[in-house]
């Protein structure tokens, strides 16, 4: 579906908040979360669009609702989200609101043993799995912004033409950096969250489990690993890894080439075309000036 794509765009904490918690979020949480900006990711509008719609109606375990008029409903949260979902493992997740639930404002308590409940409650392999893919979606796109030389600066100013029609032709070359580098996220989102979702199915009875738990509205039974302390010694590198045959490049361990090189030629070139539209654009005001000067 491509949801680590969508969630991994967020800002801050939101993605991994939203992904293990199953927050609900509504219409205009959409836009103040940038979800929606990036369901519109013009690389594959109408996939991520999806993602966008389970997201907003039907996300597991939702928690609050959105407030009337133009509210968003997290608004007095992101801060208290990312200091607790900012965190490199679910374990140090729970520590985080375990921490909170019993030294902090009432109203701040409540909310992180609710979310330390809902988080107990899931798989703890799924939970670790979900988070993998969502740092790994951020890594991934650090990593190609680090060798096209885009700087963090550069970058958000890239992202202001995201849901804007191009005015300029630097605009425009802007907006064409920006697909690039989101149609190398979206493939690799896609691939992974394959990849992960054939072997959790194949070698785990916690996603039929869930479901069934889901559906007759029962506590869950069992899962694999039951408990939390056991989680930290699954081997995830291996949900992540290829298939032989069937996909090699980026494979985990493989040949093929990763994700980051395949789309370095690409933004190369989309960067090429904004330095020459630059000049052009000093030359022909250059040109103009002297123009100016001579009829004085």
């Amino acid at each position: 579906m491509g949801l680590s794509f969508v969630l991994g765009r967020l800002r801050g904490a939101l993605g991994p908040f939203l992904a293990l918690t199953g927050h609900q979020l509504r219409g205009q949480d959409l836009v103040y979360a940038a979800a929606a900006a990036a369901a519109a990711a013009a690389v594959a509008a109408a996939a991520v669009a999806a993602a966008a719609v389970v997201v907003a109606a039907a996300a597991v375990g939702a928690a609050g609702s959105v407030g009337a008029g133009d509210e968003y409903s997290l608004d007095a949260w992101e801060e208290i989200i990312d200091e607790h979902f900012d965190q490199p493992t679910v374990e140090e997740i729970l520590s985080a609101l375990d921490f909170s639930a019993k030294r902090n404002s009432p109203r701040v308590s409540a909310w992180a043993k609710a979310a330390a409940a809902r988080l107990r409650q899931r798989s703890p392999l799924a939970l670790q799995l979900t988070l993998e893919l969502l740092q790994r979606q951020k890594q991934l796109q650090q990593e190609i912004l680090e060798d096209a030389g885009i700087s963090p600066y550069e970058w958000r100013h890239i992202k202001k033409v995201e849901c804007l029609l191009p005015s300029t032709i630097y605009d425009d070359s802007r907006k064409q950096i920006l697909e690039a580098v989101d149609e190398r996220l979206l493939l690799h989102a896609l691939k992974n969250e394959m990849r992960v979702a054939i072997r959790l199915i194949c070698t785990s009875k916690d996603l039929v489990e869930g479901l069934r738990a889901r559906i007759l509205e029962e506590a869950p039974g069992v899962y694999t690993p039951p408990k939390w302390k056991d989680a930290p010694g699954v081997n995830l590198d291996w949900f992540f890894s290829g298939f032989r045959g069937f996909d090699s490049a980026g494979d985990v361990g493989g040949k093929g080439i990763s994700e980051k090189e395949r789309s370095k030629p690409k933004i190369q070139q989309q960067q090429q075309q904004q330095q020459q539209q630059q000049q052009q654009q000093q030359q022909q005001q250059q040109q103009q000036h002297q123009q100016q000067q001579q009829q004085q």
